[in-house]
């Protein structure tokens, strides 16, 4: 605007503090105060509108291009309005408080920030911070000397901040956060020095001016309008989860543990917890104590009952008292038992096999379950090696096999002489563990049969078995009583993957332990020892799956395809792995990270912004390295900006056409949304505009390139 006429505002509004009409709006000479500088601007520049329609532009596509709001390059802060700057009833029926020469000293004498605090009561409210910066050197790459930063939190908001101007200002000394209708409930500003310099630079002072619908004071010594009282409790404590049950669980009393986040207030007035069921309801019955807001203390824990076979979702809430800002976490109670089917039992699944089982495992009603295993024999056992067991009892023992992890389907090989059951165990992703004993259904007894296993016979002591990473195998056996001489006999066969029969690569001959196989291809084998002079079905057994490429890793959890970094971490997994070697690369970077050793989960940090691969890739006990498993992702930690908005009108001048072009952050990904506002106007000598046919109110909408 003509600088006449803002001369002539900023001239009102000195007299305006000059007559004691801050902080009431009608003069009272004993509340006269003489202003800086940087208040009269942050008071002008608080009640500035933003104004509207078309810029004009010599390049015919981009004339007429809707002014953006502000603050921007394009119209700063907006256009002078003296009525929304200064209280002036009944012209201005807001309120307005003000804070001045508020000092920030170097180093860490001093505070390093300050807070203030006022309540919405619904509707505008702007809050300008100026301070005047004292000019730097010349050959200075930045020109701004002390950095300050303004941060709004509201209640109304759930706690979250909003920076002056949007972000964190590294450029200007005026920052502002405006909202046109900001509901009810407390505002919380903070001023903080980011950078004060050393004197003659410092003290660095500055002004704050807070415009809009609100009650009130700014309760400090630098408000000159202060009364003094502390009425208004400048807190905004955010209440954080800290501990809760997981999302599925058989806790009858669970317990939640709670507290206000590190860089919040505390809560002094005490919190509040809500508990709500099904569809939000918060009626409480009998085993189920659902609440509405009541006053509670950290930790907290609920009773309940069993809820029989049934499964039963919650939702657990916590905020400060007096305030709207919550954390909340949903969990489930599931307290029955899983109860474990053999659906499907084959005994001596081979023909000429004595020494065998296969078993095939469900659950009644289908829930997700890990389950363990164990087999008894009436017999003793031999201490020979159980494929489909880790660990055996000594030779020599009775009973039963202590319980080992077990899957569907569970084969065993080279089982010892006499009656044997079997016994499957299921434990559900709540916790909650099947009975082991009393049930039919995952119980099984057989043998001996009508030929059965007698002694001696060969059995297994160690050598190949799972999965081998080369392409040798070595298997190593002996006689069962072990006092015995015998000589022995061996076969290999190899598993046809397409008809999945098994066929003969090494028939039986004469072996001795330990028995060597070398140069072997891909694919999963079957090794057989008997006695001299024995029937293959008494023949001890164990198998193995040679696999020269290595141990394959699955990347199970990984950060966005476009992340802030704050939070990069991956989850990964594999069945054969001894240990696992990762590496972070950045795309493009000179220079490539060697594999280092990690475990799962693994956190990344410190990435800078950019395109990055974590790769992470299995080792074999035997030192063979798998193929390594990749996820891409990209890191963005600064916001793209909006560098080009071109407008033009169709042929017809029915319709317009927007172009928008993004700058600024790393991801400069061809998607992006944005939020569009669109004023109709037909110019100052216009005839107005059909109002049905306008739109003022924002809308999404999404831009793809190309």
């Amino acid at each position: 605007m003509a600088t006449p006429v803002v001369a002539g505002a900023v001239a009102l509004l000195r007299q305006y503090f000059m007559q004691g009409y801050y902080p009431s709006g009608a003069p009272v000479p004993a509340s006269a105060y003489t202003p800086s500088g940087p208040l009269l601007k942050a008071v002008l520049l608080g009640g500035a509108a933003g104004m509207l329609g078309l810029t004009p532009d010599q390049d015919p596509a981009k004339d007429g291009v809707p002014l953006d709001p502000p603050p921007s390059t394009r119209q700063g802060f907006g256009r002078m309005q003296l009525s929304s700057s200064l209280p002036l009833p009944p012209l201005g029926s807001f309120s307005m408080q003000v804070v001045d020469r508020v000092p920030f000293l170097s180093g860490v004498a001093g505070p390093r920030s300050y807070k203030f605090c006022v309540t919405s009561s619904g509707g505008p409210l702007k809050v300008t911070l100026v301070w005047h910066d004292p000019p730097a050197a010349l050959s200075s790459g930045t020109q701004l000397v002390n950095d300050l930063d303004l941060t709004v939190h509201a209640n109304s908001l759930n706690g979250y901040g909003l920076y002056g101007n949007g972000v964190k200002d590294r450029l200007n000394n005026v920052e502002q956060v405006s909202w046109s209708n900001l509901e009810p409930g407390l505002v919380v500003i903070t001023v903080a020095a980011f950078r004060i310099a050393p004197p003659p630079y410092s003290p660095q002072l500055f002004s704050l001016a807070v415009q809009g619908s609100f009650t009130g004071e700014l309760q400090s010594t630098y408000n000159p309008g202060w009364s003094g009282a502390t009425s208004t409790v400048c807190t905004l404590p955010v209440a954080q989860i800290t501990s809760a049950p997981p999302l599925l669980s058989n806790q009858l009393t669970p317990q939640l543990v709670f507290n206000t986040a590190v860089e919040s207030d505390a809560a002094t007035a005490g919190f509040e917890c809500k508990l709500s069921g099904t569809a939000g309801s918060t009626a409480a019955s009998a085993g189920s104590p659902l609440q509405d807001w009541t006053a509670c203390t950290s930790p907290t824990s609920f009773a309940f009952t069993s809820p029989g076979t049934a499964m039963y979702t919650y939702l657990f809430q916590v905020r400060a008292k007096n305030f709207v800002i919550q954390d909340a976490r949903q969990f489930s109670l599931l307290t029955s038992q899983p109860h474990t089917q053999i659906s499907s039992a084959s005994l001596t699944p081979e023909p000429f096999s004595l020494r065998s089982a296969l078993f095939i495992l469900s659950v009644a009603d289908n829930r997700d379950v890990t389950w363990q295993c164990r087999i008894s024999t009436t017999g003793t056992w031999d201490g020979g090696k159980v494929s489909g067991m880790t660990t055996v009892p000594a030779a020599g023992s009775t009973g039963a096999s202590v319980w080992q992890p077990c899957t569907t389907p569970q084969e065993y090989l080279s089982l010892p002489a006499g009656t044997l059951t079997f016994q499957a165990q299921a434990t559900d992703l709540a916790g909650n563990v099947e009975a082991s004993t009393g049930d039919s259904d995952n119980t099984k007894t057989w043998g001996p049969g009508v030929t059965p296993l007698t002694t001696p016979y060969a059995i297994i002591t160690g050598g190949s078995s799972g999965s081998v990473f080369v392409n040798i195998a070595s298997v190593s056996f002996a006689a069962y009583p072990t006092s015995i001489t015998a000589t022995f006999r061996c076969q290999l066969e190899v598993l046809n993957d397409a008809t999945s029969i098994w066929g003969v690569q090494s028939a039986f001959a004469g072996c001795s332990s330990p028995q060597v196989y070398s140069d072997l291809q891909a694919g999963t084998y079957r090794f057989s020892a008997m006695l001299t002079g024995q029937q293959a079905s008494q023949a001890a057994q164990t198998s193995f799956v040679v696999d020269t490429v290595g141990p394959a890793v699955t990347i199970s959890a990984a950060p966005a395809s476009i992340t802030n970094g704050a939070l990069v971490y991956f989850v990964f997994a594999s069945e054969a792995a001894a240990s696992y070697q990762c590496r972070t690369l950045n795309v493009g970077a000179a220079t490539t990270p060697d594999f280092t050793g990690c475990t799962s989960p693994q956190n990344v940090t410190g990435l800078d912004d950019g395109n990055w691969v974590f790769q992470v890739r299995g080792v074999a006990p035997s030192g063979v390295s798998g193929t390594t498993a990749s996820a891409s992702f990209l890191v963005d930690s600064s916001p793209p900006n909006i560098s080009e908005l071109v407008v033009s009108y169709t042929v017809d001048k029915r319709a317009v056409n927007v172009t928008i072009g993004q700058s600024g952050g790393t991801a400069q990904v061809p998607t992006a949304a944005f939020r569009i506002y669109t004023i109709a106007s037909d110019g100052l000598l216009g005839s107005g505009v059909n109002p049905n046919g306008s739109v003022s109110t924002p809308s999404d909408c999404h831009y793809a390139s190309g």
